[in-house]
């Protein structure tokens, strides 16, 4: 009881701690803020929910016709406005922005064109606005939006389409230019469209024809981005299967009172089953986990007699998948199984006989290459290096035995697989 108390008190002492310096910190924080002008909501922020983001005017002010009367959030997925890596483990947290999309970006621009009379009232609509790091060998952060123009007395609807894009690339963290990209963007889509208004051409200008394409585009982005981070999936898999090293057709096991042969295999087409996961990853590459399980039927021989074998395994593999965005993409692999191999009537004693069995554990790597059939068909086809290592043995005993001197095969495997992912 001593113990349970003392304990307790610690965890007191120590929620109590943390509440005062992180309280504390909170407040320096705000206090800080609160100070410096120009912040339309706060500054960029990490929570333990997700990135809070703010827009910073230092006071410009641009001379024109026109000021924005209105900003209409269009988006279908109005969460929040992207996906940031946070801590160690780049943890996926949504960004937020400080004061609601339309609040916060209406002030935003209220700031730059203040409104006066005689001036024309635009409205900007939103179609698609995504903050998102991409990492690799290097990594950056982006901010790309589809923002659409419109005097608010048109009254036939048309606008102009704008798309922006802004990154910002870096070794190291890069959240904390989500902020700085997120006033570039807007700010450089009001420049875009007073350009336009004086005549000049630019890319940046959507053409009408190509605006529902690239909202399509759009969509499928944040679906993925949003998507969740791993995805599960069955397949199917052939292999040419083979054995060899002490396998060799006259060698032997034997004891007392039974002796198991080792019959020399030929090579043959096994089959299998996997079920496995993989993560998806912004860096150059990604990981999949799976377990697998195959068999192949194997003809073999020992002093001139005939013997059906049975080669079984199930492992666990790992794969590192390099990221591309084009279909054919190359791999790497390594595995650790536990096989299982069966000669029919290979244990001998006197003149009885019985199935032999043989167990230990295998290893492989190697690698190959995947190609992706739309979405969801993964084709690969491999190559691996394989090890097996056979430490028990049964016959006709009740249990297995453990094999004094452990039989040793190494061997190369091709083989193909055919994987749907869900």
């Amino acid at each position: 009881m001593a113990f349970i108390k003392n304990m307790i008190l610690l965890r007191c002492f120590l929620l109590s701690v943390f509440l005062l310096v992180g309280c504390g910190g909170l407040c320096k924080a705000s206090r800080h803020n609160s100070g410096r002008d120009g912040w339309v909501g706060a500054p960029s922020e990490k929570r333990i929910n997700g990135l809070v983001v703010g827009l910073l005017n230092e006071g410009e002010v641009l001379n024109e016709n026109y000021y924005i009367d209105e900003i209409a959030d269009l988006r279908k997925h109005k969460d929040d406005i992207g996906i940031a890596r946070l801590g160690f483990f780049n943890k996926r947290k949504p960004i937020y922005l400080e004061g609601g999309v339309e609040k916060s970006i209406l002030k935003y621009y209220r700031q730059l064109l203040p409104k006066e009379e005689g001036k024309k009232p635009l409205t900007i609509k939103i179609h698609y606005l995504c903050l998102t790091e991409h990492m690799g060998w290097g990594q950056s952060a982006q901010a790309k939006a589809i923002l659409e123009f419109i005097e608010s007395s048109k009254t036939d609807g048309k606008g102009v389409f704008i798309k922006v894009l802004e990154s910002k690339r870096s070794g190291f963290d890069v959240s904390k230019y989500h902020e700085e990209n997120l006033n570039k963007l807007l700010r450089h889509g009001l420049s875009y469209y007073a350009d336009h208004l004086k005549g000049s051409l630019s890319s940046n200008i959507l053409d009408e024809d190509f605006v529902e394409r690239e909202l399509n585009i759009a969509e499928k982005e944040i679906k993925e981005i949003k998507s969740k981070s791993y995805e599960f999936y069955m397949g199917l898999m052939t292999n040419y299967q083979s054995l060899g090293g002490q396998f060799d057709g006259s060698a032997f096991l034997a004891d007392e009172t039974e002796a198991l042969v080792l019959p020399n295999a030929d090579p043959g087409i096994g089959y299998g089953v996997s079920l496995g996961w993989r993560m998806k990853s912004d860096l150059s590459y990604s990981l999949s986990w799976e377990f697998a399980f195959s068999t192949a039927d194997l003809d073999s021989e020992w002093m001139g007699i005939p013997f059906d074998m049975t080669y079984q395994e199930l492992s666990v593999n790992m794969s590192i998948l390099f990221n591309n965005p084009k279909p054919t993409n190359p791999y790497l692999k390594a595995s650790l199984g536990l096989p299982s191999l069966k000669v029919k009537n290979g244990a001998v004693k006197g003149y009885e006989t019985t199935n032999a069995r043989f167990n230990g554990w295998s290893y492989g790597i190697g690698g190959g290459i995947s190609h992706c059939f739309g979405n969801r068909l993964v084709l690969k086809g491999e190559l691996m290096y394989q090890g097996l290592i056979f430490r028990t043995a049964q016959g006709f005993q009740d249990k297995a035995g453990e094999i004094t001197d452990p039989i040793t095969t190494s061997n190369v495997v091709p083989g193909i697989s055919l994987n749907y992912h869900f």
